[in-house]
């Protein structure tokens, strides 16, 4: 075998594992991004959910129920007390905790009041089911010829809502 023979050998052997290392890149690089694309659509739709989620739970927080405010309002009262009993044994620092508490009841007693946006949804179900002393129960949720699909529950409840004010809007016209 010559030298050159020998030269040629290498080089196709050398030549044959840069174009396998670039083959073997190439692909692992395929495989990253269609991962991370197949991870994006899987994981959208959830966090979405978990957002709307959580924004209902942060409005719902932040309502405040005519029992709730009357509750307060009661137990502010307990608290001035308090302020007032502890300030005469010349407890100073338990009476300023206790009006600190009593002003923080009262911020939440001036919270506007409201429903959770599901109550009504949960209503306008209970209007709309059927059952035998609660059995077997079937809701009936009607939602019109022109209905097109929904991703969840909500949306189809709202649908029907909308549906039905329109047709009572139409009757009373």
């Amino acid at each position: 075998m010559t030298t050159l023979e020998i030269l040629a050998g290498i080089a196709c052997i050398v030549s044959a594992a840069l174009l396998f290392y670039a083959g073997y890149r190439a692909g692992l690089n395929d495989g990253q991004v269609s991962g991370r694309t197949e991870a994006t659509e899987e994981l959208v739709p959830t966090h979405q959910a978990e957002v709307e989620r959580l924004q209902r739970a942060n409005i719902a927080q932040h309502l405040v129920s005519e029992t709730d405010r009357d509750t307060i309002v009661a137990a502010v009262n307990m608290m001035r007390l308090s302020v007032d009993t502890f300030a005469g044994l010349r407890a100073n620092d338990k009476a300023n905790g206790a009006r600190w508490i009593a002003g923080q009841l009262e911020k939440i007693a001036t919270r506007t009041l409201g429903r959770h946006p599901d109550t009504d949804r949960v209503d306008y179900l209970e209007r709309m089911h059927t059952g035998n002393d609660y059995e077997d129960v079937a809701v009936y949720i009607p939602v019109g010829e022109d209905y097109t699909g929904a991703k969840t529950i909500r949306e189809v409840i709202d649908h029907s809502r909308n549906l039905e004010q329109g047709l009572e809007v139409r009757d009373a016209a």
